[in-house]
């Protein structure tokens, strides 16, 4: 009977700890860009073509945000990858278990996350969004103000009436799709570096058992 060897997970309690952390600060980066962007266009005199297609710019600001917190994230993959993972099985580029270890090095903080930004929280200050002002995940407050909030009038009633069940249902209805989009982006980066190592991890035995038949 042939048994395949499984991988070897070098994932730690303090790597998910520091991608956690890393990943709250891909996606402070994100909003920075997307308040950034928001300023120049307010100082110009392009800021009626923003209020007459809001609904288009509230698209494209939130794949602003994705977009950075994404390339951020995609760097400290690639930065780090290769010390958590030791190659030693012959499916170790199958989907399935790219995925399981994925999902067991990102899941468990941005699932933290999930839960933080949909608790609703007395709106902030500055935005009037919730955990933190949005600061932790504007791409999808944006979408909850620009789509919601502002177009129903909502902000004011929940600051003095609080959330409603439709209010909560909604957000998390809009982050839930946030959610999956930024996942399955960060799944296809992972997945093309951990191919990537894969093919150099190989292409490194095979340089060292040519060069011991040589010997």
């Amino acid at each position: 009977m042939h048994y395949t060897r499984t991988m070897k997970n070098k994932i730690t309690a303090r790597d998910k700890i520091v991608y956690f952390v890393t990943m709250l600060g891909a996606n402070l980066l994100g909003s920075v860009a997307i308040i950034l962007i928001l300023s120049i266009f307010s100082k110009s005199n392009d800021r009626n073509i923003i209020i007459k297609n809001y609904r288009l710019f509230t698209v494209i600001f939130a794949l602003i945000g994705i977009g950075v917190t994404c390339l951020v994230t995609f760097l400290y993959f690639r930065s780090k990858l290769p010390d958590i993972f030791v190659s030693d099985t012959e499916n170790a580029d199958s989907i399935k278990v790219i995925f399981k270890n994925f999902c067991s090095w990102v899941l468990p903080g941005e699932v933290i996350r999930f839960i933080l930004a949909t608790l609703p929280t007395k709106p902030g200050s500055m935005f009037g969004y919730r955990f933190f002002d949005g600061f932790f995940a504007m791409p999808a407050n944006i979408a909850y103000d620009w789509f919601y909030l502002m177009p129903q009038k909502r902000l004011a009633v929940i600051r003095e009436s609080g959330y409603t069940f439709a209010d909560n249902a909604l957000f998390f209805l809009i982050y839930l799709i946030y959610f999956a989009i930024t996942i399955a982006v960060l799944f296809l980066l992972f997945k093309q570096l951990w191919k990537e190592n894969e093919v150099k991890k190989k292409n490194e035995v095979k340089i060292r058992m040519d060069y011991n038949s040589v010997k």
